[in-house]
């Protein structure tokens, strides 16, 4: 074949180029798939695109053309769908049969053939057009042009020949490398398209989540002194614009918010230091009063401050209230505990004046008792009223103050008995701590009256840790009398020793352990997570 046919050929397969801009103005549109019209205009072009081609043919004899129609069409069929490929296709065929010649007809069913293997192609595929390999496209070219030169068989056998001797080498080399180029071209195209649609997707998505969650970002460029937002920033602070100087900006906030806001700009551009800000600002579309948090960072390369801010105002707003009810019920609280620790304390002085009004030693002893027990639980009360935390107490604290009423209560001089407090700074539940001080009491006020009878002197140790196995341990300790060695203070019938045994194991779930060996040790282990915090 002479150079002449090749520079044909060659000037054919280029004015297939045109094609691509053909797919990106229409095909890629969104509304192709769902207009008629669209691909109706889009076959019509198509087709007169193919009249061009041939039109630029390779004229083997008079009548008998070859061009690149077949390119065409089989990417055509591929990449345009049924519609446009159909009315290209009989446009083209119709423009042959006019054309006339004995390859009327085998031009016509090469033109039809190539416009289905193109759409067969497109619906054996399972995946986008964009996946599709340079391999394939080439395949796709192999198999049109094969069909091809097949219907050159067609034609009388000595011309059919003649033709195939000709025309089978350019054809099988040229066009499918035509095939492959004009695919990739419009592949390439897709590939654009999408990462278009799936950008605008994600910006579209971003753009509703700031304005649901009311949240914008905002760049400030200090070389030109201005400030550029997004939407949801601009939402935010009531401005149209997405371009304001940085003295249209500065004139939003309040003006006692100013120089925090200047500080803190000038600390993040000078020093680094984070720009983590909250301050509040009257929008100008309506004069609304809004909280707002704002954080960002510095790009010195390029000058330019860039961050987010957010609407705060609701959140503020709930923090408030919350702060406020829980003011309210601590002012409450705090008066409950105050009314329970008077009501004890009147209950205590009518017991007294009663008991005393008798004049029964046992009565006055047995009220004394009594007393000590209430006077515990409304110590309790007490450090609660007073304690910053309304549902724990300080133990160290508690503690004390109980050996020290137990102590003036029962009239014991502090020469013939003292004591001695190793108590760690605990904080415990409310729950543990009220069965801990009655059975502290129960224990001191028994070994205020026994352990230490006429003018013996004596030692109490009150101790209390927390063990290495999380434990509270409480002892409580004399070296006074002691008891009788035959005496089993577990299975002692005293209503106090009872007393403790139940809240200790009962109510505590607690143990205790006795030692008579040197006065009474009483040692009880118990954990204090058996409750929850409720305050």
């Amino acid at each position: 074949m002479n150079t002449t046919t090749f520079i044909g050929l060659v000037n054919n397969a280029a004015l297939l180029v045109v094609l691509g801009l053909l797919y990106d103005t229409f095909v890629l549109s969104r509304h192709f798939k769902r207009s008629i019209i669209l691909q109706t205009i889009t076959g019509v072009i198509l087709g007169i695109m193919g009249i061009a081609v041939m039109l630029n043919a390779w004229e083997f004899m008079p009548g008998l053309i070859f061009d690149t129609r077949s390119v065409l069409l089989g990417v055509g069929g591929l990449f345009f769908g049924e519609i446009p490929t159909m009315i290209a296709v009989g446009i083209t065929g119709l423009f042959r049969l006019y054309q006339g010649g004995p390859g009327a007809w085998t031009g016509a069913a090469v033109i039809l053939t190539s416009g289905a293997i193109g759409l067969a192609w497109r619906h054996k595929r399972q995946h986008g057009l964009e996946n599709i390999s340079l391999r394939e496209l080439y395949s796709l070219g192999i198999v049109v042009h094969i069909a091809m030169l097949l219907w050159m068989l067609s034609l009388p056998w000595p011309l059919a020949m003649r033709v195939l001797s000709k025309i089978s080498l350019p054809v099988i080399t040229i066009y499918p490398v035509g095939t492959v180029l004009l695919g990739k071209l419009m592949v390439d195209q897709l590939v654009r398209k999408r990462a278009e649609e799936a950008l605008q997707a994600s910006e579209s998505r971003l753009k509703r989540a700031e304005i649901v969650a009311k949240i914008g970002n905002w760049e400030f460029h200090i070389a030109t002194n201005r400030v550029y937002a997004s939407e949801g920033a601009r939402r935010v602070y009531g401005l149209g614009k997405t371009e304001w100087s940085i003295l249209e900006v500065q004139k939003i906030p309040l003006a006692e918010y100013r120089p925090l806001l200047d500080k803190a700009l000038k600390s993040l551009i000078e020093e680094g230091n984070p720009y983590d800000v909250e301050f509040k600002i009257q929008r100008p579309i309506d004069g609304q009063i809004l909280a707002i948090h704002s954080i960002a960072e510095y790009d010195a390369q390029h000058q330019i401050v860039f961050g987010i801010l957010q609407d705060i105002t609701e959140r503020k707003q709930m923090e408030e209230q919350i702060q406020t009810s829980l003011e309210e019920k601590t002012v409450l609280l705090r008066e409950l505990y105050h009314r329970t620790k008077n009501t004890m304390q009147v209950i205590v002085s009518m017991l007294m004046l009663r008991a005393t009004y008798t004049g029964d030693e046992r009565i006055i002893a047995l009220s004394q008792e009594i007393e000590a027990k209430i006077h515990a639980m409304s110590l309790v009360h007490q450090k609660l009223y007073q304690a910053q935390h309304l549902s724990r107490i300080n133990m160290r604290e508690y503690l004390h103050d109980l050996v020290i009423f137990l102590m003036s209560s029962y009239g014991v001089i502090s020469k013939k008995v003292t004591y001695r407090l190793d108590i760690e700074p605990l904080e415990i539940l409310i729950d543990t701590a009220i069965p801990c001080g009655l059975v502290t009491t129960e224990l001191l006020s028994n070994a205020l009256k026994y352990a230490f009878p006429g003018d013996r002197t004596g030692t109490i140790h009150l101790r209390l840790f927390r063990s290495n196995q999380g434990e509270l341990t409480l002892i409580i300790s004399d070296n006074g009398v002691g008891v009788p060695a035959d005496f089993d203070l577990v299975a002692a019938k005293s209503l106090g020793i009872q007393t403790i045994i139940n809240l200790v194991q009962h109510q505590l779930q607690g143990r205790i352990t006795w030692d008579t060996r040197q006065g009474v040790t009483c040692q009880i282990c118990l954990k204090d997570n058996l409750y929850t915090e409720r305050v």
